[in-house]
């Protein structure tokens, strides 16, 4: 299971939602969450998903929200609609304000080969977990993974 050391702690507001340092994005109708320290690369794989038809909720953080059906990604109020792009800047990126969290993805080390389903998220709607090092092909692996669900 993950653990308090190797992925970001999801705070909790006072109004029982939580937020993480993540960036969430939208393929077809269900959300991914990108987790990993600064650097690890979040930002750079959401640019590849949106560049494959994906949305963004939001960049470097993102508000969690357990319901009945799961748990829910949204945009922190004000947040900005833009995304960063390492090396070129702030960019305007059209968002949407939230979908149901489907897959939390850390980026890092390796997991197992075939993993023995690992998962994350506020009780009452956890979700699979993967932990993957930042690929080229791993955009396409979530685009899979997603489409397959």
């Amino acid at each position: 299971m993950p653990t308090a050391t190797d992925i970001p702690q999801m705070s909790p507001l006072p109004d029982g939602r939580f937020c993480v340092h993540g960036t969430a994005v939208v393929l077809g109708q269900r959300a991914v969450l990108l987790l990993g320290p600064t650097g690890a690369g979040k930002s750079g794989l959401a640019a590849q998903l949106i560049a494959h038809g994906g949305r963004l909720i939001s960049d470097d953080l993102v508000v969690l929200e357990p319901t009945a059906r799961g748990t829910t990604c949204l945009r922190p109020e004000g947040a900005p609609e833009a995304m960063e792009l390492r090396g070129f800047g702030i960019a305007a990126t059209p968002v949407v304000g939230s979908a149901p969290l489907a897959l939390a993805v850390l980026l890092g080390a390796s997991g197992p080969r075939l993993p023995e389903g690992e998962t994350w998220g506020p009780e009452g709607g956890k979700v699979p977990f993967v932990r993957h090092p930042t690929t080229a092909d791993l955009a396409a692996k979530i685009l899979i993974w997603m489409r397959a669900e």
